[in-house]
């Protein structure tokens, strides 16, 4: 991570400006921490569908939320779990079972747990946005983005909080270069 990066600033919880740098169109997305907290403010399950994820998972520990998405989005390409991610192996759990190409995370200071995920293991991974809440998980952040083979696309400000202590990464895995040889000849083609 470079500090000549611009760190851009997020004012609101709206998730066209806080999560509105993910490519979610035609993709799975696993959205950690997608409880309801602001009235006025769409929830990011829905921002997402809106935007053309083809399947929204959602995961937080919050029982209003989780009641509230039951009754309100009914909607096969939705599906949720109430649970704590308080684990590496609760990490692990859900992007196993759904090979999603773009992850959403706000799980105050949860993140910390991505310690311990491999490379192998976030192998569907495309693009990440994630939230974090302290100089730790920050830390681990820069240093497992790297491991798992992402660059920093953007890095965001919350607010008026100190950018070092709390904020957003925006994490993307570069394209793959494909070598093939022509049939004529040993020329080679990039895809």
């Amino acid at each position: 991570m470079t500090n000549l990066m611009e760190i851009k600033v997020i004012h609101t919880e709206n998730p066209k400006e806080h999560w509105g740098f993910l490519d979610v169109d035609g993709r799975t997305i696993i959205d950690m921490g997608c409880g309801i907290w602001e009235n006025d403010v769409e929830p990011t399950p829905i921002y997402f569908l809106k935007e053309g994820a083809t399947k929204v998972i959602g995961i937080d520990p919050n029982e209003p939320s989780y009641n509230w998405y039951r009754d309100n989005l009914k909607t096969e390409r939705f599906f949720q779990h109430m649970d704590y991610l308080d684990s590496t192996e609760k990490f692990r759990f859900y992007i196993n079972a759904y090979k999603p190409q773009v992850l959403k995370i706000d799980v105050e200071g949860s993140e910390i747990f991505l310690n311990n995920i491999t490379a192998e293991q976030m192998e569907s991974v495309r693009e990440i946005g994630i939230e974090f809440h302290n100089l730790a998980t920050r830390i681990v952040i820069e240093n497992m983005s790297k491991e798992w083979g992402f660059y920093v696309e953007g890095r965001y400000q919350l607010m008026n909080i100190n950018p070092d202590s709390m904020g957003v990464f925006h994490l993307k895995k570069p394209k793959n270069v494909t070598i093939k040889l022509r049939k004529n000849g040993n020329q080679e083609e990039n895809n």
